[in-house]
């Protein structure tokens, strides 16, 4: 088995990946693709705060991930970005939900919730412009001392 944040990131990945959708790559890494692949997400942990729950041995654990999804896409002559951006925060609002989480981690997800949206336009070395929405969920999961791949 593989860490609980590599569980949480497949499990958002596969979500994000179902159709319909509006890019072409899902990446379950903070690292940017190096190749033109655009539209693409990013999924990643960027911290993890651990409770011990008791102080037994093989105590419980509850773990509190920040899940970042970090969407960039290429800009569409004409079109209002705000639109743009909404439309791509609509899927992935509707996609990425608590039920839909909790059935991908066999029932064993503790909490999510979305804590915040930014959007951006980045412009390039090469002066491309692109939208960048960035969203940052709160994902509960507990594990126990010892064992960081199995979930309680």
């Amino acid at each position: 088995m593989s860490h609980v944040r590599k569980q949480v990131r497949d499990a958002v990945g596969v979500l994000l990946s179902a159709n319909p959708t509006n890019w072409n790559h899902v990446f379950k890494t903070k690292i940017t693709p190096q190749r033109e692949v655009l539209p693409y997400l990013l999924v990643y942990i960027d911290n993890e705060n651990i409770e011990a729950l008791d102080i037994s041995p093989a105590y419980l654990q509850l773990r509190d991930m920040q899940l970042i999804v970090r969407g960039r896409f290429r800009l569409v002559e004409g079109e209002s970005l705000e639109d743009y951006l909404d439309d791509i925060a609509v899927e992935i609002e509707t996609k990425l939900t608590t039920a839909t989480l909790k059935a991908q981690l066999a029932d064993k997800l503790k909490g999510f919730e979305l804590v915040t949206i930014n959007d951006d336009l980045i412009t390039d070395d090469n002066e491309r412009s692109y939208a960048e929405i960035v969203f940052e969920w709160h994902v509960k999961v507990m594990t126990t001392e010892g064992i960081p791949e199995t979930l309680a």
